[in-house]
């Protein structure tokens, strides 16, 4: 296949795959990201965008340092203003931009793979496959049908960039792209490890050129690993806004160790058991996406003895075998599949601090290597088991064509899911267990709908499932409102202060309710210890 049709169509189906995602709303993070997000709506505040996290122009605390998509919101603001479409259109551009790169990528490096060949070029055929399966699969949703999501594929972007242009010895341009994807997003962290593995596969096939020598190599690597190590040692210093090594904010000299989260937070080996739990549940999103949502949970591993970890750990110790016997016999597609979908996947394994312990966007990069392997095995086989130049290409259009049908309409049906908040957050509770955050959200979103009774029957589901987080009683404050009911907004504040003392946003509206009642001491009394420079203690 000719390169300009490779591209075309990867155009095409970006555009088919993901163009109804432009009715796409705003919503959920999105708030303090984008619609709140008082940085992005001046190139003035540049300097912000590099020394404070993402959400500091919503006057929220995180330890989200992306400041490139900050660049991107704030480019977005400049041409749309806050209309969704053009935040959604941008993540198309990028995500498909990430496709067009990645058959770029495979297609210069599949030449290094010893693979046979037969009446067509077998490493084009590979690379092109890999990149649509990739860019239709429903499994990429969540990250370009949410808008603030467009991190995953900025990153993916400018990794295979660095990529490219390391195999091709320009290593200063790969360098700045290193270092581009690094500000996109942190699991760019991993791209060294990639080059690596790419340096495996050139050393282990012997196809070198002037260029490819060993020594040149090293260099290059080395300065990668540098850039690397100095972007860990910022972000775990001047760079680092909320503790980065510190899991959902537990206070691990105070934790109450009898709790499994707290296990997980303060134990790598529970936190790695858990992780080869979390992996089936990848591989069933990548085999068969039919159980797509948000909300995902999954029973922290505390003991080995753990029959998941058990069958995992197996399959793992066999694939490895099957590596290795593939590399010495000189066959390294399989390897470097394998390689790369580990080599990606460490970021969110729980080897290192994540607030998350899994999510269908963490596949976003590592699901490469699954694809290439999908793509390779079904090339390989119709190319070497039939030898009619004819059949092969009619074979090979009714197996891909049966595989990418389906997954584009499925693709196209979840990126609905995403198009309003309730019809989000409704889909989501009918797929999962019920949380605190998922009902306090969905009557969040019944309240700007105006659907205020709605709103407060979620609220109270929210608070019966745990009555521990101060936003519910808060949010149901607002609402109550509203609707007129100031007593109960009050007893509403006073239970979210009760939770949590230090969140000021209840202070503040019970601070205004005693000011609209005449009750200037009493307000006094309440906000001036933490708001002092208020007009009111003056």
């Amino acid at each position: 296949m000719k390169t300009k049709w490779a591209i075309l169509i990867l155009i095409l189906a970006g555009l088919i795959a993901y163009g109804n995602t432009l009715k796409n709303g705003l919503f959920w993070d999105d708030d303090e990201f984008i619609t709140r997000n008082a940085y992005i709506r001046s190139f003035r505040y540049l300097p912000q965008w590099f020394s404070q996290p993402l959400t500091a122009g919503a006057g929220v605390n995180s330890n989200y340092y992306w400041p490139l998509l900050q660049l991107s919101f704030a480019v977005d603001y400049k041409l749309w203003g806050l209309w969704p479409a053009g935040y959604h259109f941008e993540n198309l551009l990028w995500h498909t931009a990430a496709a067009i790169l990645l058959y770029f990528f495979l297609k210069e490096l599949l030449q290094k793979f010893s693979i046979q060949h037969s009446v067509f070029s077998i490493a084009s055929l590979i690379a092109f496959a890999t990149s649509l399966l990739w860019l239709v699969h429903p499994a990429q949703v969540e990250a370009v049908a949410y808008a603030n999501s467009r991190g995953d594929s900025m990153a993916t972007v400018f990794i295979l960039l660095s990529l490219i242009l390391w195999m091709r010895n320009k290593i200063k341009g790969s360098a700045i792209a290193f270092i581009l994807a690094l500000l996109s997003k942190e699991f760019a962290i991993i791209t060294p490890g990639l080059m690596t593995l790419i340096s495996f596969v050139n050393l282990t096939n012997e196809k070198f050129t002037v260029k490819e020598t060993p020594r040149c190599t090293s260099r290059s690597l080395l300065i990668m690993f540098i850039i690397a190590t100095i972007y860990i040692i910022l972000r775990l210093t001047v760079l680092n806004f909320q503790n980065t090594l510190n899991f959902y904010g537990i206070d691990t000299a105070k934790v109450d160790r009898s709790q499994p989260l707290a296990v997980y937070a303060t134990s790598l080996p529970t936190r790695l058991m858990t992780f080869l739990k979390v992996l089936p549940i990848y591989g069933s999103i990548l085999i068969w996406p039919n159980d797509l949502h948000m909300e995902r949970t999954v029973k922290i591993a505390t003991i080995a003895a753990d029959k998941t970890v058990i069958i995992v750990a197996t399959v793992i110790i066999v694939t490895l075998l099957n590596c290795y016997i593939a590399i010495k016999r000189k066959r390294l597609l399989l390897p470097f599949a394998v390689g790369w979908f580990m080599i990606s996947i460490l970021t969110v394994s729980g080897l290192i601090p994540i607030s998350q312990i899994l999510a269908e966007h963490f596949l976003y990069l590592p699901s490469i290597g699954f694809f290439l392997l999908v793509s390779w095995l079904i090339v390989s086989t119709i190319t070497t088991t039939i030898k009619s130049k004819k059949w092969q290409r009619i074979s090979l259009l009714i197996v891909f064509c049966s595989l990418l049908i389906p997954l584009l309409f499925k693709t196209i049906r979840q990126n609905r899911i995403w198009r309003d908040p309730i019809t989000f957050y409704e889909y989501t509770l009918s797929r999962t267990v019920p949380t605190v955050r998922i009902y306090n959200n969905l009557a969040m979103a019944y309240a700007d709908a105006g659907k205020h009774q709605k709103a407060i029957n979620n609220y109270q589901l929210a608070i019966e499932l745990g009555d521990v987080y101060p936003n519910p009683h808060y949010n149901m404050g607002n609402t109550l409102i509203e609707m007129g009911k100031i007593e109960e907004a009050e007893r509403e504040y006073k239970r979210a202060l009760e939770i949590d003392p230090n969140f000021h946003y209840a202070t503040l509206k019970l601070g205004q309710i005693y000011i609209d009642r005449g009750k200037i001491e009493d307000a006094k009394k309440l906000v001036c210890p933490f708001f002092p420079a208020q007009l009111l203690c003056l």
